[in-house]
């Protein structure tokens, strides 16, 4: 074995020569020059604290197959969104699109007034509430889109709706308040506005629960889903039950009937009662004219008939005011309300089946009527008014459709 040295600075290692290393194997005799025995290894020199070369490729390179195992791992140990959170998220989704809709309304027809059919932020002043609502409805459709938004998003959006909420609880309160003065047609009435509040009180736990990394996009779609159809499916019924239930009536200096000829054809004792009531109302003082608005395909015989229900009623002919025979309810209303024009009636009373009053409010108060409801008893069952009810609902969508539509 030959003595070997290494070189200061040079990174290289020499063979000492001897005079005589000993013989090699095969009995030849080993090379004893400098020049034909140096063994030169060169190497690249080490520089101060940085890690070899092996070290560097086991410390930052990893091949796939080793970095799958762990994020496997990790994939399975991240909790999903639970069921629930894409309930809210629907919920979200369907109160954000109701209120740019009724702010859009109010855009487009100048005596609308959202609050009556959504949620009354009185005393505020119209720009601030218009500010505040179009606000929330926008976070909270960003959150039904995007319920990873950042923490700031979705704090901001918790904070609107809580606040939301409040009003509607407050308006509940209020209503509640005032009930013992309203004439109502079910024992236990039910505001509007307490519904909003259970969606408002669906959306806030979402809002505030921490947001998950993994989501089954199906099932959180079908379940949104669910949700938003429910929610349309519910409104027009809660208002069937809150605003058509709710009787308020009050000396006012007409009454009108909206009559629908199609309805008419199918129940004429409805019709006649409708007729009746409006009559009830104006021999107890309540009223001073009786308008009578037809509307449909035969919409003049339609009058016709309400009129000779009402001279049977003993109702003066010059206290009987027919309005223009239209097809559609916008322009029924809207004839009717210039007909109140030109005869100086600015209060209106109007007598209708407990479905139809909430698309009737609406469109008169689109059409600058102030109204005030008064339900009609029907006598029919409510199987037989499934139909009926159906009908009504899908026109009330198309009527708060309107100012997108139009």
């Amino acid at each position: 074995m030959c003595p070997v040295a290494i070189g200061e600075g040079t990174g290289t290692v020499q063979q000492v020569p001897r005079k005589r290393c000993g013989a090699a194997k095969g009995g030849h005799p080993a090379v004893s020059s400098p020049q034909k025995s140096a063994l030169s290894l060169t190497f690249p020199r080490r520089v101060a604290d940085y890690p070899p070369e092996g070290e560097r490729m086991r410390t930052g390179r990893r091949t796939l197959h080793e970095l799958m195992p762990e994020t496997e791992d990790d994939a399975v140990d991240e909790p999903a969104a639970p069921g629930w959170f894409a309930v809210t998220r629907g919920a979200a989704f369907f109160v954000g699109g109701v209120t740019l809709l009724n702010l859009l309304g109010e855009t487009r027809f100048p005596h609308f007034n959202a609050n009556t059919f959504w949620l009354d932020l009185a005393p505020l002043p119209k720009p601030a509430t218009r500010g505040f609502l179009a606000l929330t409805a926008v976070l909270l459709l960003l959150f039904s889109f995007f319920p990873r938004a950042t923490t700031i998003l979705r704090r901001l959006a918790a904070l609107c709706t809580l606040g939301l909420l409040g009003v509607a609880s407050w308006n509940v309160w209020r209503f509640y308040h005032h009930a013992s003065g309203l004439q109502t047609a079910t024992e236990m009435p039910v505001p509007f506005t307490l519904h909003v509040a259970g969606c408002l009180a669906v959306i806030v736990p979402g809002l505030l629960a921490a947001g998950w990394e993994r989501s089954n996009f199906f099932k959180d779609f079908l379940i949104g889903t669910l949700t938003v159809g429910t929610c349309l499916a519910g409104l027009p019924l809660a208002q069937f039950v809150s605003l058509g239930k709710t009787d308020d009536r009050c000396a006012a200096d007409a009454v009108v009937v909206f009559a629908d000829a199609a309805e008419a054809g199918k129940s004429p004792n409805a019709l006649a009662d409708q007729v009746r009531a409006a009559c009830a109302l104006y021999r107890d003082g309540k009223a001073h004219k009786v308008v009578l608005a037809g509307r449909g395909e035969s919409s003049e015989e339609t009058q016709n008939t309400m009129r000779r229900v009402a001279i049977e009623q003993k109702i003066p002919e010059g206290d009987l005011l027919l309005s223009s025979a239209v097809i559609e309810m916008d322009a029924s209303v809207a004839a009717t309300a210039k007909l109140l024009e030109d005869q100086k009636l600015a209060k209106v009373l109007v007598a209708a089946p407990f479905y139809q009053l909430p698309r009737i409010k609406l469109c008169c108060q689109r059409a600058g009527l102030d109204v005030h409801t008064v339900p009609v008893h029907d006598q029919v069952r409510l199987q037989e008014l499934r139909p009926s009810l159906v009908h009504e609902a899908v026109a009330l969508w198309l009527c708060y459709l309107q100012p997108v539509l139009m």
